[in-house]
């Protein structure tokens, strides 16, 4: 990195953006592991607090009428119903949800809170066909199920799951939990998984380690890690996020401040049927050829545009809450998002971790609940959401998600007592981040 002071923004578990001018020579380390695990600094960012309607995320999605743009019907003539077969009873119609979100259970597949039957799923990572093994803690996946009537969990019919970026270490700042890759500035929570080394306190962490991350981009340009990989050898760059300042005739753009060619890039016709724009989101595989460019072989759409387009589709996405400007105008995870008639829960606005659960409409997500998964505006707050496993009622403490989570006789217990923590509880958790985990405040009971 260069010797003079560059700017980075961090988001922090107080659900704001802080910039923190870092200097090389004194904030990141740029060799060996460095510094401890602290609680994450936080500032104030003006956003919109909206007042929780009810519980969310059951099975009643409802698109407000007035946000549903009107469509007017084609005119079709209804086919002849085929005779009913004596003494049969018709199988009830099952419906189909995508859904966007973390792993937080691999035992019984589990995305967010919902888990799902994935025996028969079809499973590819980055577009190679995979199989439900390969699927870890953490990960970031996109699920398309069935549920009928007498479903008691959902049948998941593919799962995705694509890395938000791959590339070199460039430098990390373990106090603030900051990681600088390939460029690119990630946030590391409290509940982030790691594989390949033990976390941001590891003293075997190197510059030019090859990291895989998965995650969710922020609103200041970066990413916030819910999985980070350290893998051995490998030059196969990837890159997930807007298309700035594109030019057609030189065929470059930016991303994270690099120029991307992509003259000899495969670019998939199907997810740009109008060609790249300005703030696609996209998918980059490519090398590097030089400190600011980089050359493209392959270019995908981040967003599943056959999903998108489906009007009627229900969808649930996890995400960050980026180019906030009202209720009725949000992007999560590149979907623009109308929540004016929404059920909603918490402080919305750029840098918000949140869940969207709605229906499909002319391109845009009439969102039907959103609730911010932020624990709250106190300094330092952090929030965990997942299935318990590895509980030790003597050491006072379980692991959520990968974090460890530490109770004592100020915890507030919520539909469940110290003595009931099992393996395989869904809870919630609030607290303040410690260097190794959570110190919980309230431990709750996530029916």
């Amino acid at each position: 990195m260069k010797k003079h002071e560059r700017y980075f923004t961090v988001w922090t578990a107080r659900k704001s953006v802080v910039a923190i001018n870092i200097g090389v020579a004194c904030m990141l380390v740029a060799c060996g592991g460095g510094g401890s695990d602290g609680s994450q600094t936080s500032g104030t960012t003006p956003g919109t607090t909206v007042a929780s309607k009810s519980g969310l995320f059951d099975d009643d999605i409802r698109a407000p009428a007035a946000a549903v743009p009107a469509v007017p019907a084609p005119a079709v003539t209804p086919a002849a119903a085929p005779a009913a077969t004596p003494g049969a009873t018709a199988p009830a119609a099952a419906s189909t949800t995508v859904v966007v979100g973390r792993v937080t259970d691999t035992t019984n597949l589990t995305v967010k809170r919902a888990r799902y039957d994935a025996r028969q799923a079809s499973v590819r990572i980055d577009y190679a066909d995979s199989d439900l093994n390969q699927i870890k803690l953490g990960m970031v996946v996109e699920i398309e199920s069935a549920r009928s009537a007498a479903d008691a969990v959902p049948t998941a019919v593919s799962i995705s799951a694509h890395s938000f970026l791959k590339g070199r270490l460039d430098a990390y700042d373990a106090v603030r939990r900051v990681l600088i890759v390939n460029g690119v500035t990630i946030n590391v929570p409290v509940d982030t998984v790691f594989e390949g080394f033990t976390g941001l306190l590891d003293t075997t962490l190197r510059a030019g380690d090859y990291l895989e991350v998965y995650g969710f981009a922020d609103a200041a340009g970066g990413a916030i890690a819910t999985r980070i990989e350290r893998k051995t050898g490998g030059e196969d760059l990837r890159m997930t996020g807007a298309v700035a300042n594109l030019n057609t005739s030189l065929k470059t753009f930016s991303l994270y401040g690099k120029t991307v060619s992509y003259g000899n890039a495969k670019v998939e016709a199907e997810d740009f049927p109008n060609g790249l724009m300005n703030g696609a989101m996209v998918r980059v595989k490519g090398t590097q050829t030089g400190q600011v460019l980089f050359a493209a072989e392959e270019i995908r759409s981040a967003v599943d545009s056959s999903s998108s387009s489906k009007d009627g589709l229900r969808t649930e996405q996890e995400g960050v809450i980026t180019d906030y400007k009202a209720l009725d105008s949000f992007m999560v995870n590149g979907l623009q998002v109308n929540a004016a008639g929404a059920e909603t829960k918490g402080v919305l606005r750029n840098g918000t971790r949140a869940e969207v659960e709605g229906v499909m409409r002319l391109g845009v997500l009439v969102a039907s609940k959103v609730e911010s998964k932020d624990a709250d505006d106190s300094f330092g707050k952090s929030k965990l959401e997942g299935v318990i496993s590895n509980v030790n009622a003597a050491a006072r403490s379980f692991q959520v998600n990968g974090a460890t989570v530490t109770w004592n006789s100020a915890t507030e217990f919520d539909d469940v007592s110290s003595g009931q923590l099992a393996a395989g509880m869904l809870v919630e958790v609030e607290g303040t981040a410690s260097q190794t985990g959570l110190v919980a405040s309230k431990i709750k009971l996530d029916d």
